[in-house]
């Protein structure tokens, strides 16, 4: 599969990393040589020097053979511009990353889809809303979804006296709700686990429970309960993703103050309309500051300001304080590891890895990989992927009940969290029968997405 890919930004290069790991063939397009230089040497790619926006660089890219065009320049015009070029070669996917969407006007009829794009990555968009749909329980570190919006796979802390640790998982007998979710993947001192009936549960565990949303909801209830609904929030800085969080939750009836130092950034939130929020001018690295805002009676603290230190700083600051809950944005690669780490906050956001995510789910299923896609790359633990796979009719599992296949694997044994079948959404047992045409859920790693790939990749006969 023919990829071309615009910039080679943060975004940019972690999108080169994750795609070349699934079969993709990368053309990068760049307009500074030192850059492009540099991709090369870290990545097995066909490099083209030139602007994304011009006929002729794209089609040194081979626009015309091309499968996927991937827009994610820092220049929102000439991500536009590359893919209305790309539109008229007929690449089929077009993704494209913009900073807003003030280039867009349905009264005038200009859309994105009048610039061909198939998607369109708002990565102040989808970044606010990971953390919104991580707040309503202060234990809920992130949350993935799906093509089929009743399926979930939610990360929550585990907590000392939670009532699933302590014993292998196959004696946790007093909870039916076990039965209509599937334990996906364990994070524990920054390695993952895949959970069987041996396995025990420690207290700080970061647990990746599979399952329909109603089904997970119950599980987090029994495993954390929320205690009191979350009300009080402290956002720090009023940037793009700060306000659309604020706006977001002042619409829920949620009690929301921002504290933000620039006069600029101030005076635009409070000129949105419909926003019912407390503003306080300052900086959030000051401790009198943090304390007027109510930070050591909040419920959920969410750092949001464009500076990565300042926001790093505040989360420590604020848990430190007491607040309850505390949320960390990002952007840039080289903390998608450091933060998960820093014991205070209790979960994390990189703008980047989130868009990588957008992208991912955007593209179609490699049929040249036994038709896999990425679904996700893990917040917490950037080296492990939600992987998504289409059942093939000749496909070793097609057909046949999944507990025949454990015993044909002495390590790295197959789970699988979901399966999605139309509107059902399954969490599978070892009598489960895989049809045609399901498309399974995997949390992988490198090494174990061989064996998962093997259940899945088409096949004459079983042994074959």
């Amino acid at each position: 599969m023919k990829t071309i890919i615009i910039g080679a930004g943060e975004l940019g290069r972690n999108l080169i990393d994750v795609l070349l790991k699934n079969g993709h063939d990368i053309v990068l397009v760049e307009n500074h040589p030192d850059t492009l230089a540099s991709m090369r040497n870290l990545f097995d790619i066909m490099p083209v020097l030139g602007d994304g926006a011009s006929i002729k660089t794209l089609q040194e890219a081979g626009v015309g053979n091309a499968n996927n065009l991937i827009a994610v320049s820092s220049n929102d015009s000439t991500n536009l511009l590359a893919c209305k070029i790309a539109h008229q070669f007929n690449i089929k996917t077009i993704i494209c990353r913009l900073h807003g969407l003030e280039f867009f006007s349905k009264e005038h009829g200009i859309t994105p889809e009048s610039f061909g794009i198939s998607k369109l990555i708002d990565s102040e968009a989808d970044c606010a809303e990971r953390v919104i749909n991580s707040i309503d329980n202060r234990y809920i570190i992130e949350k993935i979804k799906f093509s089929n919006p009743n399926a979930v796979v939610t990360a929550i802390k585990v907590l000392e006296n939670s009532p699933i640790t302590g014993m292998p998982l196959r004696m946790i007998t007093d909870n039916d709700l076990l039965k209509y979710v599937r334990l996906a993947a364990i994070i524990r001192n920054r390695k993952m686990i895949i959970p069987h009936g041996e396995t025990i549960v420690h207290p700080g565990d970061e647990l990746y429970i599979a399952g329909t949303i109603k089904a997970v909801d119950d599980i987090i209830d029994w495993i954390a309960p929320r205690h009191q609904e979350t009300k009080r929030i402290v956002i720090s800085g009023a940037s793009r993703i700060g306000t659309l969080i604020a706006e977001k939750l002042s619409e829920e009836g949620k009690v929301v103050r921002v504290i933000e130092n620039d006069e600029t950034l101030s005076e635009n939130l409070l000129n949105r309309n419909n926003i019912n929020i407390t503003l306080i001018n300052g900086r959030s690295t000051d401790n009198a500051i943090l304390l007027e805002a109510g930070v050591d009676e909040c419920d959920v603290f969410v750092s949001a300001q464009s500076d990565n230190e300042d926001n790093i700083l505040c989360g420590i600051l604020a848990k430190r304080i007491g607040a309850k809950k505390v949320v960390v944005l990002t952007t840039k690669s080289e903390y998608i590891d450091v933060v998960p780490e820093i014991e205070s906050i209790n979960a994390s956001f990189n703008s980047c890895l989130v868009s990588v995510n957008s992208v991912l789910q955007a593209l179609p299923h490699n049929k040249e990989q036994s038709q896999v896609s990425v679904g996700a790359v893990l917040q917490r633990y950037n080296h492990a992927y939600v992987h998504e796979f289409r059942v093939d009719k000749h496909a070793k599992i097609c057909g046949k009940k999944l507990a025949e296949f454990h015993a044909h694997f002495t390590e790295n044994v197959p789970t699988l969290a979901l399966v999605m079948r139309g509107d059902e959404v399954f969490t599978p047992t070892g009598d489960f029968i895989a049809q045609e045409n399901d498309i399974a859920v995997a949390v992988t790693t490198p090494e174990n997405f061989k064996n998962i790939n093997e259940l899945f990749r088409a096949h004459n006969s079983f042994f074959g």
